[in-house]
């Protein structure tokens, strides 16, 4: 690829100088018939230019400029008749600089390394070390201002960038370090209840960043005891669960910064094969508009889809099913109030079918 010169015209001679060379400013002008060598001139201002060099040439490499500083350029010529008027470039030319304000930014998949614009740089390298003063080997070129290391590795790590046109920039002064995050906790957890033969089936939500998900059991939402049930790339696994018990479930992300926190616990069953106990501690309490019941769950780990409730207008029954629920209580709407008296008892359900009735209690509207 052609440099790209900025040229201008004076009399029949040019002086034309490089913008995108990161190495040097290239300055070129044409040659003076009968000219013997020529002085070259340079300075930050248009104005008062000093000698710097007298060359032969009609080519001039100046890798003594400061990157991303502006320098103009005169050349006159050297004859037998003496030295020439000076030949003005009246555009600047400048060296590539490097970019500045590099920023490094962790997540759990990837470290965001962001820098600003250079003018006429058309790509730029990404360095990485893992020290301030390492040795920072190149791990990318890119044509944005921005790119994602995705690392495997808990380690922090420091980022220089340097600027890309007909050459390279040096690094960036600036630098910036930063390390993988933990992933987050996975979310929406689910088990199953009941609805598979011996085995419960727990899904997740993906955690960015994850490359396993670790799931843990216990016997009671506490987890005072515990136990490790299965690693996995996927987000999705089946427990076969030793008996008709209600079963907690815990799921953690594992990504290369480590485990994440663990995940909302969740409750599961397989298909039970038994059925459940009854309810206990059934009790009532009266108002103007509705009698309201409320119960205790077995102390058994026997699953438990739900409750009905039952309901008669004689101790000895018989009892009519008038509605289930899957809480612990319940407000009845009774189309009778006082002096008429209800009695109530409850039943637990599960996939088997229905517990023995629960205690009974009496009831009425005021």
């Amino acid at each position: 690829m052609a440099a790209k010169l900025i040229t201008v015209n004076i009399r029949t001679r040019s002086v034309s100088v490089s913008t995108q060379y990161g190495t040097h400013i290239e300055v070129k002008w044409n040659k003076v018939t009968g000219a013997q060598s020529y002085i070259l001139y340079r300075s930050t201002s248009i104005q008062n230019l000093p000698a710097i060099d007298t060359l032969t040439d009609t080519i001039f490499r100046d890798s003594s400029c400061v990157p991303g500083t502006a320098y103009y350029y005169a050349v006159a010529s050297i004859g037998l008749p003496g030295t020439s008027v000076k030949t003005t470039s009246n555009i600047a030319g400048m060296r590539l600089p490097a970019p500045n304000n590099v920023n490094a930014t962790g997540s759990a998949a990837y470290i965001l390394v962001q820098w600003s614009k250079v003018q006429n740089a058309s790509s730029y390298s990404v360095y990485r070390a893992i020290t301030p003063a390492g040795n920072y080997v190149k791990i990318a070129s890119t044509q944005d201002t921005v790119y994602k290391d995705s690392l495997k590795t808990k380690d922090a790590y420091y980022y220089k960038v340097s600027s890309n046109n007909l050459s390279e920039s040096p690094l960036s002064t600036s630098n910036d370090s930063a390390r993988l995050q933990f992933p987050s906790a996975p979310s929406t957890v689910t088990a199953t209840k009941g609805t598979l033969e011996d085995v419960v089936q727990i899904s997740w939500s993906s955690s960015e960043g994850a490359f396993a998900y670790l799931i843990y059991r216990s016997s009671n939402n506490l987890f005072s005891d515990i136990t490790f049930i299965d690693s996995t790339a996927a987000t999705q696994t089946r427990d076969t669960v030793p008996s008709d018990s209600v079963y907690y479930y815990l799921v953690k992300a594992v990504g290369y910064a480590g485990e994440s926190s663990p995940g909302p616990i969740v409750s599961g069953y397989r298909i039970p094969h038994v059925l459940p106990d009854p309810p206990q501690e059934l009790k009532a309490t009266s108002s103007a508009l509705f009698i309201h019941l409320e119960w205790e769950a077995p102390q058994s780990e026997i699953p438990i889809t739900g409750y009905k409730i039952y309901r008669s207008e004689s101790a000895t029954g018989p009892y009519t099913l008038i509605d289930s629920t899957i809480v612990l209580s319940y407000d009845d709407y009774a189309p009778k109030s006082f002096p008429v008296y209800y009695w109530y008892r409850i039943n637990s359900y599960n996939t088997q079918g229905e517990s023995l009735p629960s205690n009974s209690i009496r009831a009425t509207r005021n």
